[in-house]
């Protein structure tokens, strides 16, 4: 009867134990997401250009000087022939 009871407690105690490391374990990959979405919402924002940059030219300005490349340098005549 006397190791009945101890099977019964080390089974109790893993069960606990393990059911505190899942926990522990989601509690941190919680906070690690929470952080890399943060990081990299905040990269792609500042990738993206949604800050304003003052020494940057205004976009008419831009399409001027791709459109007088363009003129200079058209783009090749594709050929019929696929890729491969």
């Amino acid at each position: 009867m006397g190791s009945n009871m101890n099977e019964e407690s080390i089974l109790k105690r893993t069960l606990i134990l393990t059911g505190k490391l899942v926990g522990i374990f989601s509690i941190w990959v919680a906070l690690l997401s929470v952080i890399v979405t943060v990081a990299a919402s905040r990269m792609v924002g500042t990738a993206s250009g949604t800050a304003v940059d003052n020494g940057a030219p205004p976009p008419a300005e831009t399409l001027k000087k791709d459109d007088a490349a363009r003129a200079k340098n058209p783009p090749a005549k594709a050929s019929g022939k696929p890729n491969g």
